[in-house]
This record gives C-alpha cells, sequence and structure tokens, in this order.
C-alpha cells in the first residue's frame, strides 16, 4: 500500500499516536525508579538500535517487515520529578490543558464520574505509585513473555525486579470483540496529514494540534494546548488516560431481558436473538457485529448486513433522525456527534484516540468468559482537560450536556451517579426512542440502567516524542522532591 508523505517526521513521533497497531498481546508495566542513573541508562537504551532484535521504542514511522513486537512509554508527573525533570520544565505543564496531569487522576474522579465502587480507593493502579509506563505489544502470548523477560533484564537496574503480578495485560477477542459482544475499535479520528488516515463518513479531518503538542494546521480551529518545554521535551507529544475498565457482562444481558418481548412486538420481530441485538444496537448506535443504525435501521426479522470493515464508519446521521433511528443518548451519538448539530463547539475538536482491547483476569486462552473482564487501554489527547475530561463529564456523564436527551448518562460506558446519601448509585434510564418524536409505540420504552463499569485503575501519562524520551534521558541532576498539588474546587 502506497504511504501518503507526512508533513511531520514520524521517526520522531511514538508510533501508537498516529495508529492502531493489531498485535493482540498488549502488556503494560507500571515501573518505579530504583536507581536514578541506571534508571535513564536504560531509557537511552530504548532509543539505541542494537540489531539484536531486542525490543526498541516504536516510531511511527511505516515499517516494511510487520515487526513481531513493538514498545511505546509513557511517564507520570511523580515520574519527571524523580527522573530529574528541571523546575522550569516541570512548571511548563502547568496549564489549563494538561494540569489535569499534573493533579493525577484521583483527584479527577469525581468529576468524570469514578464515584462508588469505581472510586481511586478501589484501584488496582494509579499514577501516584509509579513513574513509568511501558507498553509492549506482541503476536502471540509466548513473543510477549520473552519479550518482558528480556525487558525486565534491562530495567532491572534502574527500575528494580519484575514482578509478574504488578503487570497489566490485555488479549484481543476474535473479530475486534469486545465482552459486551460489540465490535469495537472502528471510529477513530483522521488527522489533517496523517497517513494512516482510514474512511472516516466524511467527517471533517482532526487537527493535528489536537493529538501532537507543538503542531498546529493552520486550516483547522486548533485545540492549540501548550507543548512543555524545552521543545525537544515537548514537541510531538501527548497526553493519554490509561484506563482499566471492569465491564458487568451478567448485569448487562440481563438488563435487557424485561423489554424483549414488548421490544419484539413494537418493531414486529419474532427471532428473540435478534430481538436483543437491535436493543444493543439502539443502546450502542451499532448493531453489535459493527453495522451503523444509521445505515441499517431495524427491518423486523431482517438481520443487519455485516459490511466490510472499510464502510463500517463510513456514514453520517441523517438529519431527518431526530432519535427515532439512532437515539440521541446512544453511546456513539454522545462520544461523536458527527454531523448532527447539537453541540456548542464542532465535535471534532473533542476528539479522542483510542488505543484499547479487552482484558481478563486471569487470563485463560481456552474459556474466556470467566474471571473479572473488561477494556484496557489509552485515551490520547493534545489536552486532557478538553477533550478526555471534557468528553466524560459533559458528553457521557451528563443529561444535558448536548441536545435533547433525557436519559441520564451514556448507557454503555456512564456512571449512574449522583450516589445516594449511602453513597450507593442509583439506576437511571435509557430511552430507546425520544419523547419529542411521534411516539413509536405509546409505552415509552427505556431500560433501567445500572453501573456496567467499574474503573479498576487509572493514570494521567505524558507520552513524548522521542526526542523527548532522550532528553529525559540525558538529565544529570539530581531528582526533584514530588508533592502532589491538590485539585482547586469546581469543575
Amino acid at each position: 500500500m502506497a504511504v501518503i508523505p507526512s508533513p511531520w517526521p514520524l521517526h520522531r513521533i511514538q508510533g501508537l499516536v498516529l495508529r492502531g497497531y493489531s498485535q493482540p498481546f498488549v502488556r503494560y508495566f507500571p515501573l518505579s525508579v530504583a536507581d536514578l542513573t541506571a534508571a535513564r541508562a536504560f531509557l537511552a537504551s530504548l532509543l539505541t538500535v542494537t540489531g539484536d532484535g531486542t525490543p526498541q521504542i516504536t516510531s511511527a514511522e511505516p515499517w516494511q517487515i510487520r515487526p513481531a513486537s513493538l514498545l511505546n512509554i509513557g511517564f507520570t508527573w511523580r515520574g519527571l520529578h524523580r527522573l530529574g525533570v528541571d523546575q522550569d520544565s516541570l512548571n511548563s505543564f502547568q496549564n489549563s490543558d494538561s494540569n489535569p496531569f499534573v493533579w493525577g487522576s484521583a483527584q479527577s474522579a469525581t468529576l468524570i464520574g469514578d464515584v462508588c465502587d469505581s472510586d481511586p480507593k478501589h484501584w488496582i493502579v494509579d499514577d501516584q505509585d509509579f513513574d513509568v509506563m511501558l507498553m509492549l505489544f506482541t503476536d502471540s502470548e509466548e513473543d510477549l513473555e520473552t519479550a518482558s523477560i528480556d525487558l525486565a533484564k534491562r530495567f532491572e537496574a534502574g527500575f528494580g525486579s519484575y514482578d509478574p503480578a504488578g503487570a497489566l495485560d490485555t488479549q484481543a477477542l476474535p473479530d475486534d470483540q469486545i465482552y459486551f459482544g460489540y465490535r469495537d475499535s472502528i471510529a477513530q479520528p483522521n488527522i489533517v496529514g496523517s497517513p494512516f488516515n482510514k474512511v472516516d463518513g466524511g467527517q471533517d479531518e482532526a487537527d493535528p494540534g489536537a493529538f501532537m503538542l507543538g503542531v498546529v494546521d493552520p486550516n483547522k480551529s486548533p485545540v492549540r494546548a501548550p507543548a512543555p518545554t524545552p521543545p525537544l521535551l515537548g514537541q510531538y507529544g501527548t497526553f493519554a488516560a490509561f484506563r482499566m475498565l471492569k465491564q458487568d457482562v451478567d448485569l448487562f444481558e440481563a438488563q435487557i431481558d424485561p423489554l424483549v418481548d414488548d421490544f419484539g412486538t413494537a418493531f414486529g420481530m419474532t427471532n428473540k436473538d435478534l430481538i436483543r441485538d437491535a436493543i444493543k444496537a439502539k443502546m450502542c448506535g451499532r448493531w453489535p457485529n459493527g453495522t451503523p443504525l444509521a445505515l441499517f435501521n431495524i427491518h423486523g426479522d431482517t438481520p443487519p448486513p455485516d459490511l466490510p470493515r472499510d464502510q463500517r464508519n463510513n456514514f453520517q446521521y441523517d438529519p431527518k433522525d431526530v432519535g427515532q433511528i439512532c437515539p440521541y443518548g446512544s453511546h456513539i451519538r454522545r462520544a461523536n456527534a458527527r454531523n448532527s448539530t447539537l453541540r456548542e463547539s464542532p465535535p471534532v475538536t473533542r476528539r479522542i484516540m483510542r488505543r484499547a482491547m479487552p482484558y481478563q483476569r486471569p487470563y485463560v486462552a481456552e474459556n474466556r468468559d470467566t474471571g473479572e473482564r473488561g477494556l484496557m487501554g489509552l485515551f490520547m489527547g493534545a489536552s486532557l482537560n478538553v477533550q478526555f475530561e471534557f468528553v466524560m463529564d459533559t458528553w457521557i456523564n451528563s443529561p444535558n450536556g448536548f441536545g435533547p436527551v433525557l436519559d441520564t448518562t451514556d448507557p454503555l460506558l456512564g456512571t449512574y451517579a449522583p450516589p445516594d446519601a449511602n453513597g450507593n448509585p442509583q439506576p437511571a434510564q435509557f430511552y430507546l426512542s425520544t419523547p419529542s418524536d411521534p411516539p413509536k409505540f405509546p409505552w415509552r420504552p427505556h431500560l433501567t440502567m445500572n453501573n456496567l463499569i467499574t474503573t479498576r485503575g487509572s493514570a494521567y501519562l505524558f507520552i513524548p516524542g522521542l526526542q523527548g524520551v532522550q532528553w529525559i534521558a540525558d538529565r544529570t541532576g539530581p531528582a526533584i522532591p514530588y508533592v502532589p498539588i491538590p485539585r482547586p474546587p469546581g469543575p
């Protein structure tokens, strides 16, 4: 496939910022500095091509031969202190766009819905507890273990012995599925100038400044998040919310049960399995096979087509569809309104790059339906404030974030809060049609929802360009004392 020339030096950008990887096994290593000099030496080694096959940081350069393993890296605010980043550079992170990174993910918990069982006191990973996050992507479980052993030998002197129990793993399900039964990894922003853009339904391409610091397309309305200084540190970097989200699969299925009969009658459906899929389509805005409701509405017992991969995201909303076909409160319409005129600003300025996959703990290859199951990975953008936190607070978890939405929260990702006086989350309603429409069925169908998602871990990361990693590795000064900075009250 021909590669479009890029306006940026791809060899200086971490690969996962611009492209998704297809490796089905990913391991996240939260590491803490044990020896400053050795830790810096390890970082430098990740940028040195040895020719012996040991993992190096993967850039955004297109590869001629698909690598067996890929590696990327992020840093916590605590980690920048403990690696000796100077105070002037640390101060450059303190602005409205990156302040959430400075304050830490736990201090954003109430804002983005991490309450009740998702409260930070229950998390198993937090950006206050580690300094560096290594992200290793491989084709097989065997490759994952081999590369992990190699990495562990290299980082042991600087970050201590490798504890397998502390690693966090994801493992892809067949056909891009997640545990709720939907195909995932379909909709991703296209960035002006990126050589990896795909069919995106005619949506506006995103300003590169929304995903890479220090880069702005003058023809767009950019996020304009300031890059940390000096430029070697900040240029081509981005921020990420690492999220570990447990999914209650049994509750998800159980909440659909009470509606099956009435929903089937209203839509002229008799196939119980297809009725369940149709209810799931209303919740997500896509059928479980990935076909959008905007392209294939419910037509009795006719199943949705299985569209080719490059067509599953090739759609806009019909201006005449005011929630009758694809509910305004469905997951995909909340998270990306596309051409709907529901928001106070163009949705493109709020786009988020997602790099997440299913996880199972403990992992049992021959039975993926046991134990704790969920979704884990990164939600990336140049501004944690304008992108990740705004979307979670205003679009995902608010009934008043946009347009005529009466649902309390996103039916798949939202938190049904605030909690009651005893700290318990309150059930909410998700409407399958909107009351402003000519009612298709007089009983105003809705699902009474409870939390399907529990946050098991969260960490805000800075993912620098490769020159930024080298700049951190080149520091010679002592560690800077780390003292958490309280988040001011208010949103």
